[in-house]
């Protein structure tokens, strides 16, 4: 590829605008999915398809496609793909910009924003992290009603009230398909919280209930 410093690496996006904007500012795109739409090959410089999850094998490509060389900048306009985005930027970019990787696994997992926010010594509802039903409305008792199970990532739109005893356990048909850690790959969860807010201790939870992977 010519001028890989005229180059933006931008994953997802389905906007037309998006990729005009690049284009009028002078930049050739290599796009990034892991299913390039036909309709997007018309709007791209070079269009690959990737596993998006697995983020050595994305640097890799977008190494091999640059020849090694630093793309001006990585973009997303998907919010799922911005850690992804953090994370190609510390590894392809000269200086780094924008979000760390550590920041935006923060922003987008809800357990590691609250723990994050808890270890500052901010003001957070109690919260915990649950594998199953069971552990669901037990963290609810321990809370105490009313509570909110969400999803531990993704949007709100998962996100089930509960303001008595027993009433997690309705959530357990609507729940969101679950995560990995990044760290172990072990499955993820869903999150009970407290609908009151708290003073927090100093100390931290830890971010995956599996491995206890630092923030």
């Amino acid at each position: 590829m010519a001028d890989p410093g005229k180059t933006v690496v931008l994953i997802g996006g389905r906007a037309h605008r998006e990729f005009e904007v690049l284009h009028d500012l002078g930049y050739r795109i290599l796009y990034l999915d892991k299913r390039v739409p036909l309709h997007l090959m018309a709007w791209v410089d070079v269009p690959v398809d990737v596993d998006t999850d697995d983020w050595d094998q994305v640097a890799e490509v977008v190494r091999d496609q640059l020849d090694g060389q630093a793309p001006a900048a990585v973009l997303t306009h998907v919010e799922p793909r911005i850690p992804l985005m953090a994370h190609l930027a510390e590894q392809l970019l000269p200086v780094g910009r924008g979000l760390t990787t550590s920041a935006a696994r923060n922003c987008r997992d809800k357990w590691h924003t609250r723990t994050v926010l808890e270890a500052a010594g901010l003001p957070v509802p109690r919260f915990g992290l649950a594998e199953a039903t069971r552990e669901a409305a037990r963290i609810a008792r321990d809370i105490g009603f009313p509570v909110v199970v969400k999803p531990r990532d993704g949007a709100g739109a998962g996100a089930r009230p509960s303001r008595r005893r027993g009433s997690p356990r309705a959530t357990s048909s609507t729940r969101p398909r679950p995560t990995r850690c990044r760290a172990c790959s072990s499955r993820s969860t869903w999150t009970v919280r407290s609908t009151r807010c708290r003073p927090s201790p100093a100390a931290a939870r830890p971010a995956c209930s599996a491995c206890s992977a630092s923030t």
